[in-house]
């Protein structure tokens, strides 16, 4: 299992179909909720700072979709908390983010591989920022 390093935290992608994905911190979070996990999806940074913006993590009750935004109040939908932090530019050793979205099972899926969202029927939605 993927730990934390004191500078980023490995952030989890778990699936359910009922659920679409979660995102998450903590493994054991989605584990106890009958999710499976897709493994560690990516790294955030444990605190904000210059050219770094802040991770969102967002429920909409209506679609009952977690999803990951760059926006303090989650695009109108409920805030979770703070996930992490991100880079607002490319550099040495950082991925670009992407966050796309599937209208038929209205979930959001966030990766690092543009390829998973045409693959897998998403729309192309935004990139989020970079990410070591």
């Amino acid at each position: 299992m993927a730990k934390a390093d004191g500078t980023k935290n490995p952030v989890f992608r778990i699936f359910t179909v009922e659920r679409g994905h979660f995102y998450t911190t903590g493994f054991m979070e989605g584990y106890a909720g009958g999710l499976d996990a897709e493994g560690p999806n990516f790294n955030l940074y444990t605190s904000g700072g210059t050219g770094l913006q802040t991770f969102y993590r967002c429920y909409g009750a209506s679609t009952v979709d977690d999803f990951i935004s760059t926006s303090s109040k989650c695009e109108g939908q409920a805030v979770n908390g703070v996930l992490g932090y991100a880079s607002t530019a490319s550099g040495t050793g950082l991925t670009q983010l992407h966050r796309c979205y599937r209208t038929s099972d209205m979930d959001h899926l966030i990766t690092k591989n543009m390829s998973e969202c045409t693959n897998y029927g998403y729309t192309y939605e935004m990139s989020l920022g970079y990410v070591p």
